[in-house]
């Protein structure tokens, strides 16, 4: 189910045609198409393996929810937006740097991964979803929280897992609409 959210989610992105963004692309990501020096891509395969996983999950001191690694390992975009809430870029060249910058290099430590959260995606302007790796589940599944960087002692839940969180923000959002 959570592959079948992230494909419509693209697919949407995609029939909306708005798959542009104002930098370079990876060239196994670039439809050829271009508009006013924004460039079009494609989501394709992810190349990403249990290896690189491991390794990133040692720089950053965590071990990610199993969800998490489904995703990571589905597909490559520069963006995903389920509703209000919109991934770390996931391109085919420099996916972990892009990880690596907005865990290591965003908001401070100590506001999150110091407290057992990992964030990965932000939530509209104002916040950041994140796992909560101090409550993992028999699944290897760890709860999703909203933070709100106003608010930094602040966590909402949203959800057990990752698929729960998503299914939840499609239906906040299409009540919405």
């Amino acid at each position: 189910m959570l592959t079948k959210i992230i494909d419509e989610a693209l697919e949407d992105w995609i029939a909306k045609d708005l798959n542009c963004f104002p930098s370079d692309i990876p060239e196994n990501m670039a439809t050829g198409k271009s508009s006013n020096d924004w460039n079009y891509w494609k989501p394709i395969n992810s190349t990403v393996t249990d290896d690189e996983i491991k390794n990133l999950e040692k720089i950053l001191g965590v071990n990610f929810p199993e969800q998490y690694k489904v995703l990571l390992k589905y597909n490559h975009f520069i963006e995903l937006y389920i509703g209000e809430v919109g991934f770390f870029s996931h391109p085919s060249i420099g996916w972990r740097a892009s990880i690596e910058n907005n865990v290591l290099k965003g908001y401070p430590r100590e506001h999150l991964l110091d407290k057992g959260y990992l964030p990965f995606a932000n939530y509209s302007d104002w916040g950041l979803w994140c796992f909560s790796l101090n409550e993992r589940n028999e699944q290897n599944e760890c709860p999703v929280y909203l933070w709100d960087h106003e608010r930094p002692d602040d966590f909402e839940f949203v959800a057990d897992n990752l698929e729960a969180a998503l299914k939840k923000e499609l239906e906040r959002y299409k009540k919405k609409l």
